[in-house]
């Protein structure tokens, strides 16, 4: 059920919406989280520092849900 409404998140332009969905759902939906988080990262602003940082540490293990 989680899924169903927050799935369609993925889609919007909003990039804080993007980062919270993507991170929150990097376990569930990891492939498209990782790409939308990669998409942020190379932009230019606050949320590509947050994206990239997000990243780093879990790739590292340091985050777990």
């Amino acid at each position: 059920m989680t899924l169903g409404i927050l799935e369609p998140l993925f889609n919007c332009d909003n990039e804080y919406v993007l980062l919270n969905v993507a991170s929150s759902m990097i376990n569930l939906l990891p492939d498209k989280s990782i790409n939308v988080l990669e998409e942020l990262c190379e932009k230019r602003g606050m949320f590509s520092v947050e994206a990239r940082m997000f990243l780093n540490e879990w790739r590292k293990g340091n985050i777990k849900y």
